[in-house]
């Protein structure tokens, strides 16, 4: 995909949304925490006004929110349904929900690799008490490939376990590749999104992906406590669920009927009362996404850290982000010196008015679609003169 900057009339129209932007504040960091807009705010205070001084018992109206985020998810993936769509705490309970509801055996194993956030990693872990063996690919320079995936794959591997992008490197997997190996060898496909949805085309169809669960409190940009999970119907059917609820059957309010079945669609790994409020949140923090376009953000964040990486002018720092355009995002990481401790370094810049994270020894920028060059320039120049300062 060709970088390419959102028109100024697009990007004038939702800076608005975004008032720390007029501190200045030049908030690079996403793919940490994102920002909550006015829009969003709006939603969750309105909805939180009914329950204190309108309606109240607000459950059918919460319910048609419910469902419009759902179709608003399935639409943003571009899911069969939205009934294979279900909300979750986290991308942990989602990855939870798959791998604890799989039938395993003793023997059967689970391929993952060496750069996964543990989200991606301790769900899996935990199966090893049901005789389950994990098995790591060693990822390069914080890289692994569709490749390097399925040069690892046994033929005990049952589950393929990936990030649609890496956390740290910012490097995203060719999954469409991935899934269609794993479409022929008969091995689910699992992929944490968290770091892709919002910044990235995700296609579950198109890519063969059988599970994909992702929190919002991301590049989603909607408050902790709430994400959600994409099931197709071979993985739904193939989970038993570890938990039910009075919510998980076929028809809830037939109260006295405890021999129902469970609901035919993903509703039935909803227990109970779903975070309402969480929900209203990302429904409204859903909008832009569909209303500018995914392909479209992508190349906006595609252009805004192809000039990070341009504009950085501190010799000590070099790029740990690797890859062509079509292997990147919106996250930009740098090697940090190793006499350079990394959390002074960040609380330094925050000082200035820009926010950007330290992990592992790397400078991570992770911009999102309502930056501006301007912004991006600031923050150039803010880095830049920190660290030059330092070094003399």
């Amino acid at each position: 995909m060709k970088p390419e900057f959102l028109p100024d009339e697009v990007l004038n129209t939702y800076r608005q949304e975004f008032p720390h932007l007029d501190q200045p504040h030049y908030y690079l960091n996403h793919a940490a925490f994102g920002v909550l807009s006015n829009r969003v705010n709006n939603s969750i205070n309105e909805h939180l006004r009914e329950r204190n001084r309108g309606v109240i018992e607000s459950f059918m109206i919460d319910s048609d929110i419910i469902e419009q985020a759902r179709k608003k998810i399935a639409k943003l993936i571009n899911a069969p349904s939205s009934d294979q769509i279900a909300f979750v705490t986290n991308t942990s309970e989602g990855i939870n929900l798959i791998a604890a509801g799989l039938n395993w055996s003793p023997g059967d194993s689970v391929l993952l690799n060496d750069a996964e956030f543990p989200s991606n990693v301790y769900p899996y872990q935990n199966l090893r008490a049901r005789g389950v063996n994990v098995r790591f690919a060693p990822a390069i320079n914080g890289k692994i490939t569709s490749e390097d995936l399925v040069n690892a794959m046994h033929n005990t591997d049952r589950l393929v376990g990936v990030s649609a992008v890496q956390f740290l490197s910012g490097y995203r997997i060719n999954l469409k590749k991935l899934g269609e190996v794993c479409a022929d060898q008969n091995k689910w496909l699992i992929v944490d999104g968290i770091q892709a949805m919002g910044n990235s085309p995700v296609d579950v169809q198109d890519m063969q992906i059988h599970g994909l669960v992702s929190g919002g409190l991301k590049w989603l940009m909607a408050p902790m406590g709430i994400g959600f999970v994409y099931l197709s119907e071979e993985l739904m059917n193939a989970i038993s669920p570890s938990y039910v609820g009075w919510l998980s059957v076929e028809t809830p309010w037939d109260l006295f009927n405890y021999e129902q079945g469970l609901n035919k669609t993903a509703r039935k790994f909803e227990l109970g009362g779903l975070n309402v409020p969480g929900i209203y949140a990302l429904n409204a923090s859903l909008d832009p996404f569909l209303e500018i376009g995914i392909e479209h953000i992508h190349a906006h964040l595609l252009a805004l850290t192809d000039r990070i990486a341009k504009n950085i002018g501190v010799p000590d720092l070099t790029l740990f982000t690797d890859g062509t355009h079509t292997e990147r995002t919106g996250i930009l990481t740098f090697n940090l010196p190793d006499n350079l401790n990394g959390d002074i370094l960040v609380e330094a810049l925050k000082k200035l008015h820009l926010t950007v994270s330290h992990r592992a020894g790397k400078l991570r920028f992770s911009p999102h679609f309502y930056n501006s060059v301007s912004d991006i320039d600031a923050a150039v120049d803010i880095v830049n003169h920190t660290l030059n300062k330092w070094d003399n």
